[in-house]
């Protein structure tokens, strides 16, 4: 099991990292947690708009806003770490 947390600390650890050049306010980066849960850990995406920091969204006027793509840069289909491959 701790094989698991030292992995999913690890990949939040490089998601952060990912981020920290887009950093606007540092709430995506604190809303990166480990969480345990029955089976292992994961990586959870706390803030309420990690989807449209990190995959973009439209504006109220209409303009999009491309994404920090922080998660694909370290996780690519499931696999784990970029760096470990």
């Amino acid at each position: 099991m701790q094989v698991l947390k030292a992995h999913a600390t690890v990949v939040a650890g490089e998601i952060k990292a990912a981020a920290a050049p887009h950093r606007k306010t540092g709430a995506f980066e604190h809303g990166i947690k480990v969480r345990r849960h029955r089976k292992g850990y994961s990586v959870n995406l706390e803030d309420r708009n990690s989807a449209s920091i990190n995959y973009g969204h439209f504006t109220k006027a209409g303009e999009w806003v491309e994404g920090i793509h922080a998660i694909e840069h370290v996780v690519g289909a499931g696999s784990g770490p970029r760096s470990r491959r």
